[in-house]
């Protein structure tokens, strides 16, 4: 399952971050908020040095970004350099195959891209969008 999610800008502001913790267990929130932050340093790292022989210029989706104890980070990278890092819970990573990633990624890409090409969004802003935040809470329930 997955227990964190966000959507992080060219310039590396968030704009939109989602855990499913609860309001009250601010130490879960800070650790699952930490991991969303220290990711961004390995999808920097994985977009300016590509691996030789990967066909990296396709490929959106990074994988793997680290893993700890109990979780696991998995990027993905629009070709506008947005990024999208979703936590998942270890326990569940077993569960699902790379191609329900690939699906999460996409779905989220979509909605989006959806939302950007609305007139009424302001590029930039924080996503307040009920449609994206559907699409947010089905991935999260998976």
């Amino acid at each position: 399952m997955a227990v964190a999610l966000a959507v992080i800008n060219k310039d590396n502001s968030p704009l939109y971050l989602r855990t499913v913790a609860d309001p009250l267990d601010a130490e879960l929130s800070h650790k699952l908020m930490y991991m969303l932050h220290t990711s961004l340093d390995v999808v920097e790292e994985k977009i300016n040095s590509p691996v030789p022989g990967k066909n990296d210029a396709r490929d959106l989706c990074l994988g793997v970004l680290y893993s700890l104890d109990e979780y696991k980070l998995y990027g993905y990278v629009t070709n506008t350099k947005v990024k999208m890092v979703i936590v998942v819970e270890l326990s569940a990573a077993v569960q699902f195959r790379d191609n329900d990633l690939r699906n999460w990624f996409g779905r989220l890409h979509n909605a989006y891209s959806e939302l950007v090409c609305n007139p009424f969004y302001v590029a930039g802003e924080h996503i307040t969008s009920k449609k994206f935040e559907s699409v947010v809470n089905d991935i999260m329930r998976k």
